[in-house]
């Protein structure tokens, strides 16, 4: 069997660990019954046409984009505190954490997701608090990086997971 500094486990978070999709249709509900309709769709609007500007997800960017658009609309201050506020703790996998846990025994971990460098990090730590009984037994790496990179540069990607500052702790890379 490889030595464990040979392995590394590379975990998304978006629709792998984390149920990306109902965090969508949460967000979509809020949306359409706290603003209306156009409200909704213009935001989910903004936000495709963001993603295919930059190549990620950028919920807050395309939040700000919309509050520049509609910029006599006051709700947009209670829209940014629920997106900010969302428990995505609650939109975690069964077993998911389990399964980073577990394959830690074997190899460097790390939770990779790509987006924008505000809110995939947020993401990220709500789901992994400090205060979180979840402590793995070697070195948990939360980073978020460009998925075109993950894709192309793979082996770099984990050279520069290992060797840098990881802990359990859950302190790197934001």
């Amino acid at each position: 069997m490889p030595e464990p500094a040979d392995i590394a486990f590379l975990f998304d978070v978006d629709n792998t660990l984390l149920d990306n999709d109902r965090i969508i249709q949460d967000l979509s509900g809020y949306l359409q019954t706290e603003y209306g309709q156009f409200a909704r769709d213009s935001y989910w609007a903004i936000f495709e046409e963001q993603r295919r500007d930059l190549g990620y997800a950028d919920y807050l960017g395309a939040l700000e984009r919309y509050r520049i658009k509609y910029l006599h609309d006051p709700r947009i201050l209670r829209m940014a505190n629920w997106l900010i506020d969302y428990p995505f703790a609650e939109r975690l996998y069964p077993g998911a954490l389990d399964a980073v846990r577990h394959v830690g025994q074997w190899g460097t971990t790390a939770i990779l997701s790509d987006g924008d460098a505000v809110f995939q990090p947020r993401k990220v730590s709500r789901c992994w608090p400090s205060t979180t009984a979840f402590v793995p037994p070697v070195s948990l790496c939360r980073t978020i990086v460009p998925r075109k990179y993950c894709a192309s540069r793979s082996a770099s990607l984990v050279s520069t997971i290992r060797s840098s500052k990881c802990s359990s702790s859950h302190e790197n890379g934001r």
